[in-house]
């Protein structure tokens, strides 16, 4: 998130300047739906929100679900270790 997202979000510059998807994937992540969002409230007037507040909406659905989903996941019980053996010559 932060290695793509922040560099991809376009919250410094637009995000029409980037070239090809990349502007499109920055808007879809966290850090430029929320600076889209912003933007168009401050200056918009809430014009243009619905897209980025989607969006965020979406990652904060599945953050919580990938959580509960993985909390679920059971794991089998390891057997016991099992018991230290010594060398012959120590054994003494």
């Amino acid at each position: 998130m932060v290695l793509l997202g922040n560099p991809f979000s376009g919250v410094t510059c637009a995000p029409e300047l980037f070239p090809g998807p990349v502007g499109a994937i920055g808007q879809l992540m966290p850090p430029g739906a929320g600076g889209s969002l912003l933007r168009s409230v401050a200056f918009f007037d809430g014009s243009g929100a619905g897209g980025p507040l989607l969006a965020l909406a979406q990652w904060a659905a599945l953050g919580p679900g990938a959580v509960l989903i993985g909390g679920r996941r059971r794991t089998r019980p390891s057997a016991a270790p099992p018991a230290p053996t010594r060398e012959p010559a120590l054994a003494g």
